[in-house]
């Protein structure tokens, strides 16, 4: 099953490199697609590539393909970027117990949703300082690897 994925990712890619979208321009996509698909603010990845892919000019499929990828991905990091938000910040780490989170919510909701919702904020500033270095490697990495995927691409079968 995973090897049916990735060939239909494979040929999605070499679909848009051979309809003219440069390695370069589909690297930059992808990375887009993998930083904004990690952002430790769930529900907003979708909307958030859509406005940078407008503004940037970037290619919408590769972007959002990417981002529906990294979603498991944005559930397994939220909790190493709260970690590091509240380790940049000196905060304690807030309880992440799911038992735990409930009881909180139940004695004290504004005080539990501000406490959460700062959490969310640090770990998004956590985001902010990691993304451009992984936004770095994602593209240099993508921009090396389309390069060679364009040079292997076999003939078009619609001519």
């Amino acid at each position: 099953m995973l090897q049916s994925y990735l060939l239909k990712i494979k040929l999605t890619l070499q679909n848009q490199l051979r309809q003219g979208t440069s390695s370069k321009e589909l690297a930059q996509s992808i990375a887009w697609g993998m930083i904004l698909g990690i952002i430790p603010i769930l529900g907003v990845t979708t909307g958030l590539c859509g406005l940078l892919g407008m503004r940037l000019k970037l290619n919408h499929v590769a972007l959002q393909t990417v981002n529906y990828i990294a979603y498991p991905l944005q559930l397994m990091l939220l909790v190493p970027f709260f970690r590091l938000g509240e380790w940049i910040f000196q905060q304690p780490p807030v309880p992440l117990y799911v038992p735990d989170l409930i009881e909180k919510f139940k004695v004290d909701l504004w005080g539990s949703t501000k406490e959460y919702a700062l959490t969310g904020a640090m770990g998004t500033v956590a985001w902010f300082l990691v993304a451009p270095v992984l936004y770095l490697i994602v593209y240099n990495l993508m921009k090396f690897l389309l390069r060679g995927l364009r040079g292997h691409l076999p003939p078009n079968p619609l001519g």
